[in-house]
């Protein structure tokens, strides 16, 4: 009987985390029924969604400390939205001590887990190059996950082809003076958004 409590409360936590099909998204009372349960019982998903709501103090109950140590169970059992969210407590020294290699480390596996989102972050470090991340420019490499990124329907990814594109444009005109063109280090983007 205890398990069949425990799955129920796990489940409603993730139905007000997650909202939608006539419920309203209400992260105090998913965070309440995660709260009741043993610590054991979470699944790696419950894991994410109370990382996340401390991490960000979403249902009023800031702890990053906290939300980072539920982030990371998570990412560990190849949740790639964990694995994301990670790299970007890691950039942003949250929960954890700024660590931009691991940050790294975990987008790179969330690609290697086929994370469409991820493919789109780290193609953007790559085409770009990303002095921060330490991340040289490997324009074939980026274009490759953007566009597998594109495919997979990530609208971020198909805009910044479009952009590529449009830009790849202007500088083939023949009648455009190359000292004219802005050096593309000038229009450089780094997927942590800084």
């Amino acid at each position: 009987m205890h398990r069949v409590v425990e799955d129920a409360r796990n489940m409603l936590g993730k139905i007000y985390y997650l909202g939608g099909h006539g419920v309203v998204r209400q992260y105090n009372l998913s965070l309440h029924m995660f709260k009741q349960m043993d610590d054991d019982n979470y699944d790696k998903f419950s894991q994410l969604y109370i990382g996340k709501m401390y991490l960000e103090g979403l249902a009023n109950e800031k702890n990053e400390e906290l939300g980072f140590k539920y982030l990371k169970k998570s990412a560990e059992q190849e949740v790639t939205q964990a694995q994301i969210a990670l790299a970007y407590a890691y950039v942003n020294g949250k929960g954890a001590d700024e660590d931009l290699n691991k940050a790294l480390y975990w987008i790179e596996r969330a690609v290697n887990n086929n994370s469409s989102e991820a493919k789109y972050l780290l193609g953007i470090a790559y085409y770009y190059g990303d002095d921060k991340l330490n991340v040289k420019i490997d324009e074939k490499y980026g274009m490759k996950l953007l566009i597998e990124s594109a495919e997979a329907g990530v609208e971020e990814a198909r805009q910044e082809l479009e952009m590529i594109r449009k830009e790849q444009t202007i500088t083939n005109e023949p009648d455009i003076d190359s000292d004219s063109i802005d050096d593309r280090s000038e229009n450089k983007r780094n997927w942590f958004g800084n």
